[in-house]
């Protein structure tokens, strides 16, 4: 066979060029008594007299993307074919206007257009710049989770590409893992954003392709705005890509449902699931940076991609660092939880300063809260002694009294006296409910995580030793949990839980919580598949820093398929 890259012979029985190391489809050879049967017609075939097909590189809705050669230059090029049901469709003029949008954009992370027309078979074609490596999709799929630095380099770039398209005025919308390529031959990645098949020219007059009320998109990465079919911006892709950057920190997306429609509503009405309670080596200043992405109004996000790619490099950046409390509470002031044991229990808070100033500053309020709690010691033994003696000294005879005061007879105190050293009203008990329920929320979406990801041993570490209720029984262990769900783990090797519409309550004692959900599942094997959606009540309680599971109970079956 011949490469069609490097022009040099290679043997019929390897994937990969030894010259050049490019993949070797067996649609490229030139070698006919090699090339075997194709169910693509247009493999082999010229278009326009100018672009020789001999690849399929992939296919999507709206049409299929080869790689070709163009004959009188000599080098490669994609070229997106639109599907023949869709000429003369409402996608033919979107097609159009991919071509229009996309040969504005002259930037290194954006594809480059060369041409546009119509074959001779009345084919609507697009020719692209040919861009080397492999989609973010696969790069995560390959990899898994990437880790914060490397995951800001690569929004970095697409925040680059979006930030030079929304300056002519032309938003994305369709930002999503597949739409990005990744080149890793360098030291450096080298990223490409692709496919402005449904991107819209702002400013122009209003029509019926993408005018306000329709709905175009990836469902799982589309923006709050956009799923209500409203005027998008600039900050619509922004959401986009925030959906991007957390499936790369994590390796899932954060609203996910059996249904189209579902997902659509979790974009609109559900704030996303803690990140670090998905992966714990998140820092807290990245999954900040992440969540300002995914704010539901899009005035309260980062204003353009390039603030966006600031922020997030700082985060990243600033990564050591820990977090001070709301911005409403003192950096000075501890919160004190008081449970029914009258326990103390403080959320540590510390100032965004190095190491070393944290620790002192640490100590000094240690001390200081310490010298306080001694001197309220003090002063409530003072007043016991006090009152105590006052009232011996109330409830002796005369005699006695008398005998026992050289001075003469003792004087009963007065009201404003007595009143004086009243034992003092004991402190409210404060509780720091958002972020106990913030807590409570990531332990969900990891007990949940850990059933997707297959590893029971994980999910039993959710449980508490004894569980009261258990579905349709009073009381289970987590042996006898553990003993039913490995049957299922047998039955179904691939499950996917996902939760909606959570809604958490936590007592005033700050130490029991209940939690009320929408669990989608989905049950598979290769023999048979299982879903469904429930509402789901969960009963918790804190024992030491940990929430742990202590009821759970199905209240709804929504539907099964």
């Amino acid at each position: 066979m011949i490469c069609v890259r490097c022009n040099n012979s290679i043997p019929d029985t390897v994937r990969f060029c030894n010259t050049c190391g490019m993949e070797v489809p067996s649609e490229i050879t030139h070698d006919a008594r090699a090339k075997p049967p194709t169910t693509d017609p247009l493999i082999g075939s010229t278009i326009s007299g100018k672009y020789h097909l001999y690849a399929k590189l992939g296919s999507g809705g709206m049409g299929a993307v080869y790689r070709a050669r163009r004959t009188l230059i000599g080098d490669d090029v994609a070229i997106k074919i639109l599907h023949f049901n869709q000429n003369g469709s409402p996608e033919s003029e979107r097609f159009r206007r991919e071509a229009q949008a996309a040969a504005k954009l002259k930037h290194t992370n954006a594809v480059s257009i060369f041409d546009f027309g119509i074959s001779d078979d009345g084919r609507q074609y697009l020719v692209m710049e040919l861009v080397e490596g492999e989609s973010l999709r696969q790069l995560i799929k390959r990899q898994g989770r990437l880790s914060p630095a490397f995951a800001a380099e690569i929004i970095s770039q697409v925040c680059a590409a979006l930030d030079e398209a929304h300056r002519y005025n032309i938003v994305h919308r369709d930002i999503k893992p597949d739409n990005i390529l990744v080149d890793l031959r360098s030291s450096k990645p080298e990223v490409t954003v692709l496919d402005f098949g449904i991107a819209k020219l702002r400013g122009d007059s209003p029509g019926a392709l993408t005018q306000t009320g329709s709905v175009l998109g990836t469902p799982h990465y589309m923006s709050p705005e956009q799923c209500l079919g409203e005027e998008l911006d600039g900050r619509s892709d922004i959401y986009s890509l925030g959906i991007v950057l957390y499936e790369m920190l994590t390796g899932v997306v954060p609203f996910n449902a059996p249904i189209s429609t579902a997902v659509v509503v979790q974009h609109v009405n559900q704030a996303p699931p803690s990140l670090r309670g998905l992966n714990p080596a998140i820092p807290w200043t990245v999954e900040r940076a992440v969540l300002h992405a995914l704010e539901k109004k899009p005035e309260a996000r980062p204003a353009t991609p390039g603030a966006f790619a600031t922020e997030l490099t700082a985060a990243v950046a600033t990564s050591g660092v820990e977090p001070a409390l709301e911005r409403d509470q003192s950096t000075l002031t501890p919160t004190v939880v008081l449970t029914n044991e009258h326990q103390f229990r403080s959320n540590s808070v510390s100032a965004a300063k190095p190491a070393g100033m944290t620790t002192t500053k640490t100590v000094a309020l240690t001390i200081l809260v310490t010298l306080i709690l001694v001197a309220l010691g003090g002063f409530g033994f003072r007043t016991l002694f006090v009152t105590r003696g006052e009232a011996n000294s109330t409830n002796r005879s005369p005699a006695a009294t008398q005998s026992s005061s050289p001075v003469g007879p003792t004087v009963n105190p007065s009201p404003r006296v007595a009143q004086s050293v009243a034992t003092p009203t004991p402190a409210p008990v404060v509780v720091n409910t958002p972020l106990l329920t913030s807590e409570v929320n990531a332990v969900l979406e990891s007990w949940a995580g850990a059933a997707r990801a297959h590893n029971l041993d994980l999910q039993m570490t959710y449980y508490a030793d004894v569980v009261s209720p258990y579905f349709g029984r009073r009381s289970i262990s987590k042996d006898g949990i553990r003993t039913d769900r490995s049957v299922a783990y047998r039955r179904y090797p691939r499950l996917d839980i996902q939760l909606s519409n959570v809604n958490v309550v936590v007592d005033s004692s700050g130490t029991q919580a209940t939690a009320t959900f929408d669990k989608s599942f989905t049950f598979s094997s290769d023999e048979k598949s299982f879903s469904g959606m429930v509402n789901t009540r969960v009963w918790l309680a804190k024992f030491g820093a940990q929430w742990l599971i202590t009821g759970e109970k199905d209240l709804k079956v929504y539907y099964t398929r």
